[in-house]
């Protein structure tokens, strides 16, 4: 009975020694489009996504808006493939003129769980004002024009046209949050161009880890044209005009990032007296084995 109580020990203290089952939690960024299988053991994800920015207007109009952000926590099965699809950032029209409007930004997504829309552009003349998930900063037909805005806000109105409507900061601050294992945070709205009719600053989008990408900025080559936002998904600057139009700039491409806990195996500190406890073991094991020879 000694004996096997001594075997019974011995493979419990080498599997005390050898390691313990834990939860590592990993967090993937999707940066271009692919494809993801989940890992063995995984049952839940959690998605943080932010579609493509839209581009600035070529003109003094507005700057364009971040894509939308959308987030969750959703179930999933181990060997299931997922396409990830990162939104693009809306082209820049290329032009300068009141009819040079830039191009929205196209949709994030995780297979059928989740999908997170593109960012509007701006417009020219009389449009409205570029909505997303930060909206763009509005313009001045002859004088300032306003900043994109910064953490799901609405964009700064301009003197003369308001700034785009966003998604609002409670919603991204919530959104923010799911994604506990990597810093996420909101990246700064772009500022206004300069020129007596000021354009709008793109939409601020999102940085992981304090990286990430920016939308455009406005070309002009006698002012400081319409800057673009910071992060993916950013919007993109507008051009503005001081006796010239100027070109806007291009939104930035979106991001998908996921989060899921892998199982590990952690090794476990061996017990300074365990030794002792094996020697002890060992020497009743074989003095009763001699005992009973």
């Amino acid at each position: 009975m000694i004996f096997k109580a001594f075997r019974a020990t011995v493979a419990a203290a080498i599997l005390a020694v050898s390691g313990a089952a834990a939860n590592a939690a990993t967090v993937s960024v999707f940066e271009s489009t692919t494809t993801f299988t989940i890992p063995d053991a995984v049952t839940s994800i959690t998605l943080l996504m932010i579609g493509g920015g839209g581009a600035g207007a070529g003109s003094h109009y507005g700057g364009g808006a971040s894509g939308y952000l959308a987030g969750g926590t959703f179930a999933v099965n181990p060997g299931d493939v997922y396409a990830v699809t990162v939104g693009q950032g809306g082209a820049s029209a290329g032009c300068a003129g009141n009819a040079c409007a830039g191009n929205g930004g196209t949709t994030s997504s995780f297979g059928n769980l989740l999908a997170a829309g593109g960012g509007n552009a701006a417009g020219f003349f009389g449009s409205p004002p570029a909505a997303g998930g930060s909206g763009g900063g509005g313009a001045g037909n002859a004088g300032s024009g306003g900043a994109g805005g910064t953490g799901g806000s609405n964009g700064i109105n301009g003197v003369t046209y308001a700034g785009g409507t966003g998604q609002g900061t409670s919603q991204w601050g919530a959104l923010l949050a799911l994604i506990t294992d990597a810093s996420v945070t909101a990246g700064t709205g772009g500022a206004q161009s300069a020129g007596s009719h000021q354009g709008g600053g793109g939409g601020g989008g999102i940085l992981v880890n304090g990286f990430g990408l920016s939308g455009g900025n406005g070309i002009s080559t006698s002012f400081t044209a319409g800057q673009g936002g910071q992060g993916y998904g950013a919007g993109g600057g507008s051009g503005g005009y001081s006796g010239n139009y100027q070109i806007a700039g291009s939104g930035a491409n979106g991001v998908v990032i996921a989060q899921y806990e892998l199982s590990v195996m952690s090794a476990v500190p061996l017990p300074a007296t365990l030794p002792l406890l094996l020697g002890g073991l060992g020497f009743i094991a074989v003095a009763r084995r001699r005992k009973s020879a």
